[in-house]
């Protein structure tokens, strides 16, 4: 079952990138972690134009998301991932003791939608806020004296009027969103960081754009030899 509505949220998120005549890509899908959710990292093109990338957990568990994010929100994600590291590195140097702060870095959005279930979808386009959360304790063994901790704003659904006067009293928090991952060390957040670096995408990029000519080339091919 959870399969199926994975499944069904997922080719709303191809529909609709269909009906705009974008096509989304992706950029990179986590491995299976302790950390729930698995994040994958999106982006929509148009021709040979990065249009805008997206947050997702597409193909696991629920609730099912995509958070919209500018090419500059994008960018603070991967800059909140280097301080993590920049921060354990400081951490160790000095010898510090345990200690949580905020990572001076925000990511926002105002286009979220999602999904318990995989059957109804909803959609808020109130400011999300997601914050990082550095936790240093020399106490744990080596591998997890950082953890990085990653939590949103709450999100919550559009209901329409006339459905709420169908269904009585509807409970909007009931069906509300917050992205939760904690709990992420070094390797996690290094994993992550190496699979969405501007290399990357520039590799994903160009092999969008080498795909998409050979596709009309072996169009344009057909159209010369069968007409």
């Amino acid at each position: 079952m959870k399969k199926f509505s994975a499944i069904i949220i997922l080719t709303f998120f191809i529909i609709d990138a269909a009906f705009s005549q974008t096509e989304t890509i992706l950029i990179y899908r986590e491995e299976i972690t302790n950390n729930e959710p698995r994040l994958s990292f999106l982006m929509r093109m148009k021709s040979d134009e990065i249009l805008n990338y997206a947050l997702s957990n597409e193909l696991f568990n629920g609730p099912y998301f995509l958070i919209d994010l500018t090419e500059e929100n994008f960018r603070d994600f991967r800059d909140a991932l280097n301080r993590f590291l920049e921060w354990e590195a400081i951490a160790i140097e000095n010898n510090l003791d345990s200690f949580t702060r905020a990572v001076p870095v925000t990511v926002k959005s105002r286009n979220v939608t999602w999904s318990w279930a995989g059957t109804r979808l909803f959609n808020s386009k109130e400011l999300l806020t997601i914050n990082f959360l550095f936790d240093w304790n020399p106490a744990r063994r080596n591998d997890y004296k950082a953890l990085l901790n990653i939590s949103s704003t709450t999100a919550f659904p559009v209901i329409d009027e006339t459905e709420v006067s169908w269904t009585g009293n509807f409970d909007i928090n009931r069906f509300s969103f917050a992205l939760q991952k904690n709990f992420m060390n070094n390797e996690a957040v290094s994993r992550l960081l190496e699979n969405i670096t501007e290399e990357k995408i520039d590799s994903i990029v160009k092999q969008y754009l080498d795909n998409s000519a050979e596709t009309e080339r072996q169009r344009s091919l057909i159209d010369e030899l069968f007409l």
